[in-house]
């Protein structure tokens, strides 16, 4: 009996242990979206980046995997660079212009709805990716 009571401890202790380290990872969660300003010239991609966990992340990349390569994004008209750390329950808005994000897929020899990894990196290089999806002969 005395066994069986602490094989139940011990599979109890790891379970709260594991629980508590799942707790402090980093969770970053990526949105792409699309806005219209004023008239379709000012066609903007949008690029949420939100802090879903419990712990600060530093956001370092975030970028686009076109085949092999990596089209990064810099500090999108957010008003914040990468590098900016979200405190749990933040988000950041990026803004990418349509017009030459579509152009410079269409010169890689995509075309037509087409559907893109969109990654956001952390500073310990945790990778977070949702999906993009971007209709290249709308534009």
């Amino acid at each position: 009996m005395v066994a069986v009571v602490a094989a139940l401890g011990f599979l109890l202790s790891l379970y709260n242990f594991w629980v508590a380290r799942l707790e402090k990872r980093p969770k970053l969660v990526v949105t792409p979206g699309f806005s219209v300003v004023a008239l379709p010239a000012d066609a903007f991609h949008t690029f949420t980046v939100a802090n879903h966990g419990r712990i600060d992340v530093f956001l370092s990349q975030l970028y686009l995997e076109v085949g092999t390569q990596r089209m990064f994004f810099p500090d999108l008209r957010s008003g914040r660079s990468l590098g900016s750390k979200l405190e749990p329950g933040e988000a950041i808005t990026f803004f990418q212009e349509a017009t030459p994000l579509h152009e410079a897929l269409k010169d890689d020899g995509f075309t037509g709805l087409q559907t893109f990894p969109l990654v956001a990196e952390d500073a310990l290089g945790n990778r977070f990716i949702s999906k993009f999806k971007a209709d290249l002969d709308a534009h």
